[in-house]
């Protein structure tokens, strides 16, 4: 029996295929107030170098959320499983046929997968009475007063000093201007 394992395991490591490409969305079918998964998982030797193609424009009208997200994972026997992740967001229901991935390996070999759809329904009654529950939020955060700003007190200290520094050379040039007049002498008596 161990024989025979053995050779089971010996092709099935053989007949294992060398890069294995696949897509998954997550889930398939969602009310349009969620978001799915579109996911690009890569499992090849961990050598190999892996191009993937820009989906931004290839989801049938299903809006992009952020960047795509890309995980590397190092698994035995010299391999390495790479994902790219991108979080879909739609916008009205319907059914959304989204374009085959494109995926490069080591500048030569191409592996075109095809993609699943979406389809957005409208909410069931149970998810409907959910969304029109609001939760009481925390209120607005307190700023700290803007007087205790310390740009504010720098700003009026300068400007105190300033007013200050102007009235001084005012008075100062005032004064230098102004003609000197030696008081009047009373006169002398003469007797």
């Amino acid at each position: 029996m161990s024989l025979l394992t053995s050779i089971v395991l010996i092709l099935a490591a053989a007949a294992a295929p060398e890069v294995d490409v696949r897509v998954t969305v997550e889930p398939s079918v969602i009310p349009f107030h969620r978001q799915a998964e579109y996911t690009i998982e890569v499992e090849a030797p961990a050598d190999s170098k892996v191009s993937f193609p820009e989906m931004a424009g290839k989801f049938g009208g299903l809006a992009v959320y952020g960047s795509p997200e890309r995980t590397r994972e190092e698994l035995p026997r010299g391999r390495a499983r790479i994902r790219e992740t991108y979080m879909l967001d739609p916008i009205f229901m319907g059914y959304y046929p989204i374009a085959p991935a494109v995926v490069k390996v080591n500048d030569g070999q191409e592996f075109a997968v095809p993609s699943p759809a979406i389809r957005v329904r409208d909410l069931t009654p149970e998810e409907l009475v959910e969304a029109e529950r609001f939760e009481e939020n925390a209120g607005p955060a307190e700023l700290p007063s803007a007087w205790l700003q310390p740009w504010i007190w720098g700003t009026a200290g300068g400007g105190v000093i300033a007013v200050a520094v102007r009235a001084a050379v005012v008075l100062l040039v005032k004064r230098l201007r102004r003609p000197h007049v030696e008081p009047l002498r009373p006169p002398r008596n003469q007797t």
